[in-house]
């Protein structure tokens, strides 16, 4: 017997013998796949059976449950809350793929729930009659409450530490198929931050994480914010996408243009879902119907080539050969992430100052007056060097 299976079969017959424990009867579910049992031979106890450990499996009501909303303890996946999916005229057409997603989970939620979500005891301001935030199980949570399914099997546990929760979302979603590199990026971010800039070989170790693999994961870095969301959208894997953002790194194509292909991306998805999601539900009733065929799985990732994508970055880098009489440099690429990087601390530290002692105050202060003067010069130059230009 495997060795998670033992201790699984080793919890039950412990929780069998605490007779006044109040329970439902014991909900079977399958153990985690081999990436986690992996992970917990080289990194030991992971930290969702450290959290989990003696806890059993509730049923709540999803009316009692809401997702962890503070931006620096968000799940990485970053879904719309349900009301977001919809307007007076019905769902989102720009959300097509997702809502697809969604429907379908939720209609295999209604038939059976595989795995319990895990929650922790909170309140929301958004949702008043919440007692739960969700740890684990965002987007089953959000499958529930479009299909309109009443309760949930969770695991209620003790309110984490944000770097635990961070490190929880990150391996649970590490086992779903539909889990993106683009979140995963941002998990790593995410943990850097909270481990307070810690090197990426702590970063590394704490995920399981070669630093190849991270390197790989943080290129995607090079996408601004909104196209990184469109990539997230439709789960675009790192090898998938690595002609454009190769391209944007070594300044061959310029943000603009990398914003045109993301968006050709997007919609290519788009239609391709849209397409399969007819064919599905022909004969069933109207698209996105909750009784339609609940094996059916949408095509999202697949629908992205490599190739596709290198056909477009060529195209964009022809079509502005003759505009562009000069390359880009290659050191203006990471100097312009270097100055966002430091512009988005700077504003995460506003709200922090009162943290500061006279002594870190001056520091702070002589280095910024440091930098605003290199700052200053700069653009001084830049602006002679157009006069004359």
């Amino acid at each position: 017997m495997p060795r998670d299976n033992k201790r699984a079969a080793a919890l039950r017959e412990r929780l069998a013998q605490e007779p006044d424990m109040v329970r439902e009867p014991p909900i079977e579910y399958p153990m985690a796949d081999e990436s986690r049992t992996a992970r917990a031979h080289f990194l030991g106890k992971t930290v969702l059976d450290r959290l989990t450990s003696g806890r059993v499996v509730e049923q709540l009501p999803v009316a009692t449950i809401a997702p962890e909303l503070r931006p620096e303890l968000r799940q990485p996946r970053r879904l719309p809350l349900p009301e977001e999916l919809r307007s007076d005229e019905g769902w989102l057409h720009e959300e097509a793929v997702l809502i697809e997603e969604l429907l379908t989970l939720g209609r295999s939620l209604v038939q059976r729930q595989i795995q319990p979500i895990v929650v922790y005891p909170g309140a929301s301001l958004i949702y008043p009659q919440a007692r739960y935030l969700i740890a684990v199980g965002h987007r089953r949570w959000t499958a529930a409450v479009l299909v309109g399914k009443e309760t949930l099997d969770a695991i209620v546990i003790e309110p984490p530490s944000p770097e635990d929760l961070i490190d929880l979302q990150y391996t649970e979603n590490e086992k779903r198929a539909e889990f993106c590199d683009m979140e995963r990026a941002w998990a790593l971010e995410r943990m850097k931050q909270r481990l307070g800039d810690a090197p990426w070989e702590v970063v590394e170790q704490r995920f399981g994480l070669s630093e190849a693999r991270r390197k790989q994961l943080m290129r995607l870095t090079v996408f601004a914010p909104e196209q990184q969301q469109l990539l997230a959208y439709v789960r675009a894997a790192e090898t998938q996408i690595r002609p454009l953002h190769t391209a944007l790194r070594d300044g061959s194509l310029s943000a603009d243009q990398g914003t045109t292909i993301v968006n050709e991306i997007v919609d290519q998805v788009r239609r391709t879902v849209q397409a399969h999601a007819r064919r599905r539900d022909t004969g069933t009733g109207a698209e996105g119907d909750v009784g339609a065929d609940r094996s059916y799985q949408l095509p999202v990732a697949a629908s992205i080539g490599k190739a596709q994508v290198t056909q477009l970055v060529e195209q964009a880098k022809r079509a502005a050969a003759p505009d562009e009489p000069s390359p880009r440099p290659r050191w203006l690429m990471p100097l312009l992430e270097s100055v966002q990087r430091t512009h988005t601390g700077l504003q995460r530290a506003r709200p922090r100052l009162d943290e500061l002692d006279g002594a870190m105050v001056q520091e702070l202060v002589v280095a910024l007056g440091g930098l605003t003067t290199e700052v200053a010069r700069i653009v001084d130059e830049m602006r002679g060097e157009s006069r004359t230009g």
